[in-house]
């Protein structure tokens, strides 16, 4: 969704990052300009394309692993923005000297501390069903395994550990046979 978003209200150059053949094309499908291999080196990549730094980057997967090469690709005065949570403790003197904005974001904060843009969340959510309707963005379910029941939750469960999906997946309501 971030690739699509950044395509709509942006005229970023979009770089994603994927590593097998097929999220390559995935990322590419959705609308990235460049996709990078993650498990490569990734600023000799970077430079490979054209770019040194990067002004903005954002990280939906493991912050940790890739802390210290985001200082180093993020260009001076740049931002970060980071979606996926950890316990560890980060070394923001990387970014000092660049004066890099770090951002975290959390889709419940709203909810969790009642702030006072609670309704923001809804507003947000009816634009992007809006969007998805009128087909300007694509949904990125790929995979729906049915009613939750240990059985499904198990297989979807096994489906993601695979390390091989693309997109999100979906489990409906409880079975309530």
């Amino acid at each position: 969704m971030a690739i699509q978003f950044a395509r709509q209200f942006s005229n970023c150059t979009i770089i994603a990052t994927a590593s097998r053949p097929e999220s390559q094309k995935w990322c590419t499908d959705l609308g990235a300009h460049h996709v990078i291999d993650h498990s490569g080196d990734l600023g000799e990549q970077l430079k490979a394309i054209g770019f040194e730094t990067v002004p903005y980057i954002l990280n939906c997967s493991n912050n940790i692993s890739y802390w210290e090469i985001m200082s180093e690709l993020v260009s001076p005065e740049g931002a970060i923005c980071l979606v996926a949570s950890t316990k560890a403790k980060l070394d923001l003197d990387l970014y000092m000297a660049k004066s890099v904005r770090i951002n975290y974001e959390l889709m419940f904060t709203r909810s969790l501390f009642g702030t006072d843009k609670m309704s923001l969340q809804g507003e947000l959510l009816s634009k992007l069903s809006d969007m998805i309707a009128a087909g300007t963005i694509r949904h990125v379910m790929t995979e729906n395994f049915g009613p939750m029941t240990p059985e499904s939750l198990a297989k979807a469960h096994n489906h993601i550990e695979q390390g091989r999906m693309l997109g999100k997946m979906a489990l409906s309501g409880i079975n309530q046979e």
